[in-house]
C-alpha cells in the first residue's frame, strides 16, 4: 500500500492527521488519530461535528478518484506491472489482485496460444491478463460505452491492439458472433454484475452456439451467496474458491474433470 495523501485538519482538529491510503484491491481509508488525548475526547455535539467534517472529507476524496478511475495491473506474464484503468463509477466491481492470481493459479497459470473471450469485460482487465499469460487472441464484449472506452485504452498501453477485438455488445450477442464466424474458444470468462446475474443460462448458451471444444475452460466470477449446479449440459464444476463475498467456479468438460474443491 501506498501513502496518497495527508490532510492537516484545523482548527479544531490541527492535531489529526488523516492518511488515505490506496491499496492493491481497493480503496480504504485508514484514519490516524496521533493525539491521545484527542482521541479521548470524542464525545458530545463538538466532537460528533469534527467526526462529521472528517468523514466527508474522506468520501469527497474517494469520490475524486474513482471518478477518474481506480489502478489496476497486470500481476504476470509479458506485460507484468502494467497500469490498467478501471471503468469510473461504482457499477462495474473490478477483480483484486488476489482474486486474480488465485484465478489464474487455477486454470494457468500460463497459456500456450488460444482464443479467449471476454463476455462482461467491464475494463477487460481479466482478458488483458490472460494475453500476457499467453492466450493468442482475445474478444472482449461490454455493452457499456464506457467499459469500451477505457478497455480500448487499456489495449493500446499493453499493446495488444491486434490481439485484442474489441465489441460494445451484450454477452450473448458476442456469443452468437463468435458462433456465426466459427469461432472456438479455449478460455470464456464470466464475470458480469452481481446483480445481473444469470450464469447457469449463460453457460447453457454458450453451449449451443458451439464455441466450446473439449479443452475449454469456463470461469465464473460470481457472489459467494449464489451456489452454481454442478453439472451443466457437456460441463462440470470442477474447481471452486470462496475469496469473501466472492467466489471462482472453474467449469471443464466433464472428461477433464477434476474434482477439486478448495
Amino acid at each position: 500500500m501506498e501513502t496518497l495523501e495527508k490532510l492537516d485538519l484545523s482548527p479544531g482538529m490541527a492535531k489529526v492527521k488523516v492518511f488515505l491510503i490506496l491499496s492493491t484491491e481497493k480503496f480504504i481509508p485508514s484514519i490516524v488519530l496521533e493525539n491521545l488525548a484527542f482521541r479521548q475526547s470524542f464525545c458530545g455535539a463538538k466532537a460528533l461535528a469534527q467526526l462529521m467534517q472528517l468523514r466527508k472529507l474522506i468520501y469527497t476524496f474517494l469520490a475524486a478518484k474513482r471518478k477518474g478511475g481506480e489502478a489496476m495491473r497486470i500481476i504476470a506474464g509479458s506485460r507484468k506491472g502494467t497500469r490498467l484503468k478501471a471503468v469510473p463509477g461504482a457499477k462495474t466491481r473490478p477483480t483484486s489482485d488476489r482474486v486474480k492470481e488465485a484465478l489464474f493459479q487455477m486454470i494457468g497459470p500460463y497459456f500456450q496460444g488460444g482464443t479467449g473471450v471476454d463476455l462482461y469485460a467491464g475494463s477487460g482487465a481479466l482478458g488483458m491478463e490472460a494475453l500476457s499469460r499467453g492466450i493468442e487472441e482475445m474478444y472482449f464484449a461490454d455493452k457499456s460505452g464506457a467499459a469500451i472506452k477505457v478497455i480500448r485504452g487499456n489495449a493500446k498501453k499493453c499493446h495488444f491492439e491486434k490481439r485484442a477485438h474489441i465489441y460494445k455488445q451484450a454477452a450473448m450477442q458476442m456469443a452468437k458472433q463468435l458462433m456465426r464466424e466459427k469461432r472456438k474458444c479455449s478460455l470464456i470468462l464470466l464475470d458480469p454484475p452481481y446483480n445481473e446475474q444469470q450464469l447457469e443460462k449463460d453457460i447453457s448458451h454458450i453451449q449451443e452456439f458451439g464455441i466450446c471444444i473439449p479443452e475449454t475452460v469456463i470461469v465464473a466470477e460470481h457472489s459467494s451467496s449464489l451456489k452454481l449446479v454442478h453439472e451443466l449440459g457437456h460441463f462440470s464444476k470442477s474447481r471452486t474458491k470462496i475469496f469473501g463475498d466472492t467466489q471462482i467456479s472453474i467449469f471443464t468438460y466433464k472428461n477433464q474433470e477434476r474434482n477439486e474443491q478448495e
